[in-house]
């Protein structure tokens, strides 16, 4: 690992600005879309607490797009790690496991030359991009240095590159910026304990909107396809064409859900070979002549409550009912006849 020499106050924004600029390159390629949400005018001159949802390694990277000028609490994995923990610990990177007692002096010093302070108020990464429990430390430490919070929402990093894995995959990250919120600001209660519960609900909220509007079927189809690409190559060309052919299955997923349970057993069917006689049903005179000579092949799929031939015969113990038991058909199978589906 290479070095930088001594460590002055003017190499210290010239190497946060070479370390953000390696960082951020994966953020900013071809398989990675990237979107920022900055619709408050949010410019970061003034020095804040920037509380972020961590879902990735590519949470440093996202925060560290919007300024250089952040100074980032981390945990001792992170602090000693063999690829950037030198970087890490010469841009003045804390580490908060020896407490925020002891780093208070060092982040007032960062809060007056003008660096922002970004803490992930879970504490690690979750595993499902759920929104997991907030910790009081960065409401704590915004308390104590009488600075503001900046609550900063991402979506997307947790898909492209999640907790277990170590290979970057195609996808689009989303990255919100919402209001600051004052030392005055009473919204969110007046003490470190209130505020820590009443943001994540908050914040929670905020999350699960920008849920609804981002993830789209054009937004898991990489999801999808990532799924079948191990699988050969056949396989991930008939999957792709399906997913184009069907325009990622919008209209499907967007239709109701008694279409969506319509068009599944049509799918089953066409998938087992069999089709529905598109014939009128025999009227009632005729089923009854034929009751015990007209097997029923609609057991698994007839609207009406079936039973098995020995609860029709009033034992006590019924048997489990197959579908592939021919057995006569009860009153209320009126909807399908012998030949219905056929192979």
């Amino acid at each position: 690992m290479f070095t930088l020499g001594k460590k002055t106050s003017r190499k210290k924004p010239l190497t946060i600005a070479c370390f953000t600029a390696w960082l951020v390159s994966p953020c900013t390629t071809s398989p990675v879309r990237t979107t920022v949400e900055n619709t408050c005018g949010e410019d970061f001159r003034r020095p804040s607490v920037i509380l972020c949802n961590h879902q990735s390694h590519l949470d440093l990277m996202c925060l560290l797009m919007l300024t250089p000028k952040l100074i980032i609490l981390t945990n001792d994995w992170v602090w000693h790690s063999p690829f950037y923990g030198q970087l890490i610990r010469y841009a003045d990177f804390y580490p908060v496991t020896e407490g925020l007692d002891r780093t208070l002096e060092h982040l007032r010093e960062a809060k007056r030359q003008g660096y922002s302070i970004a803490i992930f108020p879970e504490g690690t990464r979750s595993p499902d991009c759920s929104l997991l429990r907030f910790r009081r430390g960065a409401f704590f430490l915004a308390e104590q240095l009488n600075m503001d919070l900046l609550p900063v929402v991402l979506h997307g990093t947790g898909h492209v590159l999640p907790k277990q894995d170590f290979m970057l995959r195609r996808g689009s990250i989303h990255v919100r910026v919402l209001p600051r919120i004052t030392p005055a600001d009473t919204r969110f209660g007046t003490d470190h304990i209130a505020r820590a519960r009443q943001l994540r609900q908050f914040y929670r909220a905020e999350y699960e909107a920008l849920c609804r509007r981002v993830e789209t079927p054009a937004y898991f189809s990489d999801l999808v396809l990532h799924n079948y690409i191990y699988k050969g190559p056949s396989v991930e060309r008939a999957v792709r064409h399906a997913l184009r052919q069907h325009d990622n299955y919008t209209a499907e997923i967007s239709a109701p859900a008694r279409q969506r349970r319509s068009d599944a057993t049509q799918y089953r069917l066409r998938g087992a070979g069999l089709t529905r006689c598109t014939r009128q049903a025999p009227s009632t005179n005729h089923r009854r002549r034929t009751r015990r000579r007209s097997p029923c092949h609609c057991r698994a799929l007839c609207s009406s409550p079936r039973q098995s031939p020995v609860r029709q015969r009033g034992l006590s113990r019924p048997v489990p009912s197959l579908s592939l038991i021919k057995s006569p058909p009860s009153q209320g199978c009126n909807s399908f006849r012998p030949g219905d589906f056929r192979l």
